[in-house]
């Protein structure tokens, strides 16, 4: 079984990653490909946006490398968008208080502990195929 990122993580393996901020499938295809264990993915700084993560993320599928996003802000619809595309993790910018931490974990935890919503037709799922595994 393929330990996730987290689970790696949690295991204290050295991982190893770069930022992605070209917005280009190819250069993170190129990236995953390299052998990093985690891209992190710049939608706030980087020239790539909301509609280019799609294609990256599936660039980098037949690759080791996990994806990470750094989203705009703390706001839970740009969680949503992220993780039902295929995201492993999210970086969230500006968080400075108790409260916008709580905020940050909840827009990316499904009910009862979290405020995420549940879809199951979605990339992060298989389009329903993985959804119980996945949820």
């Amino acid at each position: 079984m393929i330990q996730s990122i987290r689970e790696r993580a949690l295991n204290r393996e050295l991982l190893t990653g770069t930022f992605i901020n070209l917005g280009s499938s190819l250069t993170a295809e190129m990236a995953g490909a390299a052998g990093f264990d985690w891209l992190l993915f710049d939608i706030e700084h980087g020239s790539g946006d909301q509609e280019a993560l799609g294609p990256q993320l599936q660039a980098i599928g037949g690759t080791p490398a996990a994806p990470v996003v750094r989203i705009a802000n703390n706001d839970p619809p740009r969680f949503k968008r992220v993780l039902d595309l295929g995201a492993s993790g999210i970086m969230v910018p500006y968080v400075s208080s108790v409260e916008e931490a709580e905020q940050a974990v909840a827009s990316m935890r499904y009910p009862p502990r979290g405020i995420r919503g549940v879809a199951k037709l979605n990339r992060a799922s298989g389009f329903g195929a993985d959804f119980e595994e996945y949820f």
